[in-house]
């Protein structure tokens, strides 16, 4: 589901299959609006013409206008565009759940990938055609990876969809977590979504997961399987109480249905302004300030909501480890024991 947070990863599988239906495509002009926001246009066949809008971190999907042109472009804006402007789209991938968005474009006997990652701080990479990067809006060296130039792009994750049954079962099972929270972050759907699985399968979202039998882990799969193919085929997109979602929820009534989910995106997310490039600058009512800086709180709440939840989802990943944690302190304050005798009491029994 689409929060004012951003998009997740089914989000993006959905998103994948609504752009990939469009091919043949080919990349017109690449505006830079300011240093998270992005307009790419997207030529088709028949004269047809598509915009897609991109906020690096949060969302990425087709609008019906892009913000005014900035009067002049950007390093990065003419880089992309001296690489990959006038190539044609090959191919729209999404490589695992994770919301990474890849488009494959081909330009003379090149080819490249422009990847859109809309995870944590989010970033537009270029890379050739075997992920070796060539530039990146952020260039950063992190613990587990590298995006710099001359760096392979490297990207860890499973697709739930491909997974077999035994599979499925082997890693829900080796989890002491219940069913609805190891759906979340072991087959990484996310909160919402395990939940709509668990109500679509039929089976309670509170059972532990290491306990379940086929008679629960078999209609979950199917739930999980048949839900992930409906992303990539026949949509229904609505914004209900919770967000936007590709689908209708059987736990929520919709507010309203659209024809694209693009559309249910650009409908919930704030009209996109680029108010660093504009012309002329807009005198707001005092009514008008105070609705904008409620707009902005109101963002930056769903991104504390969401990281909180993402949090909560690896405590309770590691929950048997935490609880333990807690009970040998539990019993060391109540023999009131010291930090030194605690510590000392933990290497003798092995456990440091």
């Amino acid at each position: 589901m689409a929060t004012l947070a951003g998009m997740s990863g089914t989000d993006v599988t959905a998103m994948t299959a609504e752009l990939s239906s469009l091919l043949p495509l080919w990349i017109g002009k690449i505006y830079q609006y300011d240093n998270a926001t992005f307009g790419i246009r997207l030529n088709g066949e028949d004269k047809a013409r598509h915009l897609l809008y991109i906020v690096k971190g949060v969302r990425a999907h087709l609008v019906s206008s892009l913000p005014e042109a900035p009067k002049n472009p950007s390093g990065f804006s003419m880089y992309l565009r001296k690489f990959i402007d006038g190539g044609k789209v090959l191919a729209i991938e999404q490589k695992t759940v994770e919301r990474v968005l890849i488009i494959s474009i081909g330009k003379g006997p090149k080819e490249f990938r422009l990847i859109i990652e809309l995870f944590d701080e989010g970033n537009l990479i270029l890379t050739d055609e075997n992920y070796v990067i060539l530039n990146a809006l952020v260039q950063k060296r992190f613990r587990e990876r590298d995006v710099v130039g001359g760096a392979v792009y490297s990207m860890e994750g499973q697709d739930p969809s491909l997974l077999s049954y035994e599979a499925f079962v082997e890693q829900m099972t080796a989890d002491e977590a219940d069913i609805v929270r190891v759906l979340a972050t072991r087959m990484q759907l996310g909160g919402p979504v395990s939940e709509e699985v668990c109500a679509l399968s039929g089976v309670s979202k509170s059972m532990p997961a290491r306990f379940a039998t086929e008679a629960q882990l078999r209609p979950v799969y199917e739930a999980m399987i048949a839900y992930l193919a409906r992303l990539k085929s026949g949509l229904d997109p609505v914004i209900d109480a919770k967000g936007a979602f590709p689908l209708p929820s059987i736990l929520r009534e919709p507010k309203k249905h659209f024809p694209t989910f693009s559309a249910a995106l650009e409908a919930w997310f704030p009209k996109p302004v680029a108010e660093a490039v504009a012309e002329a600058k807009v005198k707001l009512s005092r009514e008008e300030r105070i609705r904008k800086q409620q707009e902005e709180a109101l963002v930056k709440f769903e991104k504390k909501i969401s990281e909180a939840m993402e949090i909560s989802e690896i405590i309770y990943a590691h929950y048997g480890e935490v609880q333990e944690t807690i009970d040998v302190l539990a019993q060391a304050s109540a023999k009131m024991f010291g930090v030194e005798d605690y510590a000392m009491g933990v290497a003798l029994d092995g456990k440091v």
